[in-house]
C-alpha cells in the first residue's frame, strides 16, 4: 500500500493509531512489570509473616521453657506448623532458585524444631510422671514412717532446689545428703522406699539434662532459621529494588520514545502538509497577479489525497481562467474588427447619401431649367439627357450603397450576437471560477478576485455589444429608409429622362 495514495484522514488515523499501539504495548509491559513487582512484594510480605511466625515460635518456646505446661506446648506446635505452612507456600513462588534450596534447608530445620518439640513434650510428660511418683513415695513414707518425716522433707527440700536451679552443685548436695540419710536407715522397707525416691530424683535429673540439651539444640535451629530468613528477605528485597529500578527506567524510556516519536512524526507530517499548502498559496498569488501561464509541480498533481485534489483543482482553475482570458481577448478583437467594419459602412452610407443629395439637387435644377427654358436648343436637351442618365446611375449607385451598408449592418449584428454569446459564456466561466475559488476556501480568495474581475469584464463586454447592436439596428433602419426612398426616386428619374429624350427628339 503506497502512503502517497492515502487521504489525510487515513494518514492521521494510521499515525495516531501506531502511537496508540506503542503506548498500549508500553502500558502492557509496565503492567506486567508491576505485576512482577507485586509478586515480589507479596513474597517479601510472606517472608515477613514467616519471620513473625518464627518470633512467635521463639516466644512460645520461651514460655514453654518457663512453664512446661501442655497448653504452652500446644501453642508452640501450632506456631511451628504456621511457619512450616508459610515456607511451603513460599517455596513455589520464590523469585530466585537459590531461595528454594534455602527454603528446603529451613523446612528441614522446622522439622527438626518439630522433632525437638515432640521430644520436649515427651520429656515434660516423663517429668510429670516422675514428680507424681515422687509425691506418692513421699506421702507413703510420711504415712507409714512418721519418725522419718524430717529426713524425707529435708531430702524433698534439697531435691526441689536442684529441680528449680538445675545446678550440678545443688544436685550433688542433694545426692550426698540423700546417701548419708539412706546409709543410716536400718528398716529394710523404709530403705527401699527411700531408695525408690532417690532413683526417681536421679531419673528426673537425667530428664532435666536431656531437656536442657534439647533447649540448646533449639537455640541452634532457631539461629539458623533466623539467618536463612534474613538471607531470603535480603535477597528478595535486592531483587525487588532492582526490578523496581528497571521498571522506572523502562517507563522513562517508553515515555521518552513515545514523546520523541510523536513529536518527530507530527513535525514531519506538519512540515510536509504546510509546505504543500504554501506551494498552493504561492500558486494562487501568482495567478492573482495576472500570470496565467504558471502550473503546479507534477509531484503535487499525482497525489491522491486532499492536497492532490486541491492542486488539481487549482491547476484546472488556472487553465479555465486562461481560456476565459483568451476568449475575452478574442471577443475584444472581434468587437474591434466589427467596429472598423461599422465605421467603413457608415462612411460608405454617408458618401452614398451625399451623392444622392447632390444628384437630387442636379435633377431639381435641371427641371427648373427645362420649365424656364422650354425653347432650349437641342444641344441643351442632349446635355439634360446626359445629366438625367448620370442622375439615374447615381441613384442606382446610392441604392447599391444602401444595400451594401444594410448587409454590413446585418454582418455587424451577427458579430454582435457572437460577442454577446462570448460574453455570456465568459460570465458563466467566471461564475464557475468563483465557485471553485469558494471551494478552495481561504486559499481561493485570490482566484475569487480574478473571477470577479473577469465577470465584470464580461458584463461590460455584453453591455457594449448591446449598445453596438442598438446603433447597428438604428443604422440598418436608416439605410433601409434611404434605400426605399432612392428606389422610389428611380421611376421619377426615368420619367424625367424619357421626357427629356422626347423633348430632345422634338
Amino acid at each position: 500500500m503506497n502512503l502517497i495514495n492515502l487521504k489525510l484522514k487515513t494518514k492521521l488515523t494510521l499515525m495516531f493509531g501506531s502511537l496508540s499501539i506503542i503506548a498500549l504495548l508500553a502500558a502492557g509491559a509496565t503492567f506486567l512489570s508491576f505485576n512482577q513487582i507485586n509478586s515480589i512484594r507479596a513474597s517479601i510480605l510472606d517472608l515477613h509473616l514467616a519471620d513473625k511466625a518464627k518470633i512467635s515460635v521463639d516466644n512460645n518456646f520461651l514460655l514453654y521453657s518457663l512453664s512446661s505446661d501442655r497448653d504452652t506446648h500446644t501453642k508452640l506446635e501450632k506456631s511451628i506448623e504456621t511457619i512450616e505452612t508459610i515456607l511451603t507456600d513460599f517455596k513455589g513462588n520464590s523469585v530466585h532458585k537459590k531461595n528454594d534450596r534455602i527454603i528446603d534447608l529451613m523446612l528441614s530445620e522446622v522439622n527438626e524444631y518439630k522433632r525437638i518439640t515432640g521430644r520436649l513434650g515427651e520429656i515434660t510428660l516423663r517429668k510429670e510422671q516422675i514428680l507424681s511418683q515422687t509425691d506418692e513415695v513421699i506421702n507413703r513414707i510420711v504415712s507409714e514412717y512418721p519418725e522419718f518425716v524430717v529426713q524425707i522433707y529435708e531430702m524433698r527440700f534439697l531435691g526441689q532446689q536442684f529441680l528449680v536451679s538445675a545446678k550440678i552443685a545443688d544436685f550433688n548436695t542433694w545426692q550426698d545428703r540423700s546417701n548419708a540419710i539412706v546409709s543410716n536407715i536400718d528398716n529394710a522397707n523404709l530403705s527401699g522406699l527411700v531408695g525408690d525416691y532417690v532413683s526417681l530424683c536421679n531419673d528426673c535429673w537425667n530428664v532435666m539434662q536431656e531437656d536442657y540439651k534439647m533447649y540448646d539444640s533449639t537455640q541452634k535451629v532457631a539461629e539458623n532459621l533466623k539467618q536463612n530468613l534474613d538471607t531470603i528477605i535480603s535477597d528478595t528485597t535486592v531483587i525487588f529494588d532492582k526490578q523496581r529500578s528497571k521498571n522506572i527506567l523502562f517507563i522513562i524510556l517508553a515515555l521518552i520514545i513515545l514523546i520523541v516519536g510523536s513529536a518527530t512524526a507530527s513535525f514531519i507530517f506538519s512540515k510536509k502538509l504546510v509546505g504543500n499548502i504554501q506551494r498552493g498559496v504561492q500558486f494562487g498569488e501568482i495567478i492573482s497577479s495576472g500570470d496565467l501561464t504558471v502550473k503546479l509541480d507534477s509531484d503535487l498533481l499525482v497525489k491522491h489525497d486532499e492536497i492532490g485534489d486541491l492542486a488539481r483543482s487549482l491547476n484546472n482553475m488556472g487553465a479555465v481562467l486562461k481560456d476565459i482570458t483568451q476568449n475575452i481577448v478574442q471577443g475584444s478583437q472581434s468587437i474591434a474588427e466589427a467596429s472598423i467594419l461599422f465605421t467603413a459602412s457608415s462612411q460608405q452610407i454617408s458618401q452614398g447619401a451625399s451623392n444622392q443629395a447632390s444628384s437630387t439637387e442636379e435633377v431639381s435644377s435641371s427641371m427648373e431649367e427645362m420649365a424656364a427654358n422650354i425653347d432650349q436648343t437641342s444641344e441643351n436637351a442632349k446635355l439634360a439627357e446626359k445629366v438625367a442618365i448620370e442622375t439615374e446611375l447615381g441613384v442606382v449607385q446610392g441604392v447599391d450603397a444602401a444595400n451594401s451598408a444594410l448587409e454590413l449592418v446585418n454582418s455587424i449584428t451577427e458579430k454582435i450576437v457572437i460577442i454577446r454569446d462570448i460574453a455570456f459564456q465568459t460570465n458563466i466561466l467566471a461564475l464557475n471560477a468563483a465557485v471553485e475559488a469558494a471551494r478552495a476556501g481561504e486559499h481561493g480568495k485570490g482566484f475569487a478576485v480574478v473571477a470577479a474581475e473577469v465577470r465584470k469584464l464580461a458584463e461590460r463586454s455584453a453591455s457594449s455589444a448591446q449598445d453596438i447592436e442598438n446603433m447597428a439596428n438604428m443604422l440598418r433602419k436608416a439605410s433601409d429608409d434611404a434605400s426605399k426612398k432612392l428606389i422610389a426616386v428611380i421611376p421619377k428619374v426615368k420619367d424625367n429622362l424619357k421626357l427629356i429624350q422626347e423633348i430632345s427628339a422634338a
